[in-house]
């Protein structure tokens, strides 16, 4: 499968407005999509939770999960580990910056802790939502 797409526009990186926004197959391979909001397509991947507030992040998730049936995000390894410390040093943009380390371990804890309590939702395999894909 292929999780690396991201189904939004975001300036400068993604034109994926016309592509599907839940797993679909291209070529054999299950495509699993990072999420995005229904209608808008807003991204919903690690620089949202850096940078919305928590509230709106978990409800743009609720609502996507509740609309899909599926939320699909990825994180990298540096933003929660005392790199951050260093971040200015390494050129990290300002912008990417926030919340930066401990406080976004604290994020991912509370964005889990939210998901547990989210009637009939489950964590699962990614290779699950890729094998429900028809290929």
């Amino acid at each position: 499968y292929n999780s690396s797409l991201n189904p939004a526009f975001v300036p400068g990186r993604y034109m994926h407005l016309t592509t599907p926004r839940t797993p679909f197959a291209k070529g054999g391979l299950a495509q699993v999509p990072a999420s995005v909001t229904p209608w808008i397509r807003f991204p919903l991947f690690w620089l949202a939770l850096h940078l919305l507030p928590e509230g709106l992040y978990h409800a743009l998730v609720r609502r996507t999960l509740r609309h899909d049936g599926h939320f699909v995000t990825y994180f990298h390894p540096w933003e929660f580990s005392s790199l951050s410390e260093r971040a200015a040093e390494l050129k990290v943009p300002r912008l990417v910056r926030v919340n930066l380390g401990r406080p976004m371990v604290g994020r991912l804890e509370r964005l889990v802790a939210m998901l547990k309590r989210e009637p009939g939702a489950e964590f699962v395999a990614i290779r699950e939502l890729a094998e429900n894909v028809r290929r």
